[in-house]
């Protein structure tokens, strides 16, 4: 895994671009290890200077895959999911996952594999996290039927534990554009035990679809912190959310830490699969988790 010490929102910009421009000018070289575990600049490495400046510190990240090799997953920061999840059989096989040019890359096949008409991927990260920005650059497939996703979840007790659902794209064509779960619009969305007026739905209304090209690079990004999540799209605020009064069941997100996963399912709440424009991939480029800079 190769962490890199980037911004993130915009608050974060300028402090950590004045901090790479002093390091720059103050340090007179660093060495290619301290390039690539510190994403440093560098003068010429003859240069060197008497004194030094005391750069402002920048956020440590929770969290980071760069996805800057090709080969397998990291496997040691990363676990597969193995199992069917609505029409497609999730595998560990490079063929469905994998880090390629760059990115890593969920790739799904019509292919007969155990119980399921198609494979694709899952995975989610070894370590649980609570609190904090979470966020990824990603390009979306849009043929029909896919149904690429990138949440939140601690699945010991789902969804009294809680799940929070950064984007997921449902390539299904309705009958109105803008539906519910329809081609070509993201929906950020939150899961719990629901009151008990709506016992049967997890997220009774929370819910926020926002349109996107998805063939086209966006970066999708959550803030987490206590009592209030709020969701966004390339920094823009699509939703906010907060904890509310006197039904705690609703809100476990104060009380459990969440790992962080990848997938692309196939069919279901997406639609009937268009089996020709297969094999499809979800390619992410990088994935960062921050602290809040807030109580």
């Amino acid at each position: 895994m190769n962490v890199r010490r980037a911004s993130t929102g915009r608050a974060w910009s300028t402090a950590i671009a004045a901090a790479l421009l002093m390091s720059v000018s103050a340090c007179g070289g660093t060495t290619a290890t301290d390039q690539a575990s510190d994403n440093r600049g560098s003068d010429d490495d003859t240069a060197g200077s008497s004194t030094t400046t005391a750069a402002p510190s920048e956020p440590e990240p929770l969290f980071a895959d760069e996805f800057d090799t090709s080969g397998p997953v990291d496997w040691d920061a990363w676990r597969p999911i193995l199992e069917k999840r609505h029409d497609s059989r999730q595998t560990d096989r490079e063929k469905n996952v994998r880090v390629e040019d760059g990115n890593l890359v969920i790739e799904a096949h019509k292919e007969q594999y155990k119980d399921a008409e198609y494979t694709s991927a899952m995975i989610q990260t070894r370590e649980s996290y609570q609190y904090g920005r979470f966020e990824a650059r990603m390009k979306l497939p849009d043929a029909e039927g896919t149904w690429p996703a990138f949440w939140l979840v601690n699945d010991d007790q789902w969804p009294d534990f809680g799940e929070i659902d950064v984007m997921e794209h449902f390539a299904r064509t309705t009958a109105n554009k803008g539906d519910p779960q329809s081609m070509g619009y993201v929906e950020s969305n939150l899961h719990s035990t629901p009151p008990a007026a709506i016992e049967a739905l997890t997220d009774w209304g929370r819910a926020t679809s926002t349109p996107v090209d998805v063939t086209e690079w966006h970066t999708y990004a959550v803030e987490w912190a206590e009592g209030e999540i709020r969701f966004f799209i390339d920094d823009e605020q699509t939703a906010v959310h907060e904890r509310p009064d006197g039904d705690e069941p609703t809100w476990p997100f104060d009380d459990h830490p969440e790992v962080i996963v990848f997938d692309m399912f196939m069919g279901a709440y997406a639609g009937p699969v268009d089996a020709e424009a297969l094999p499809q991939k979800l390619l992410i480029d990088w994935v960062r988790a921050w602290p809040l800079d807030e109580p």
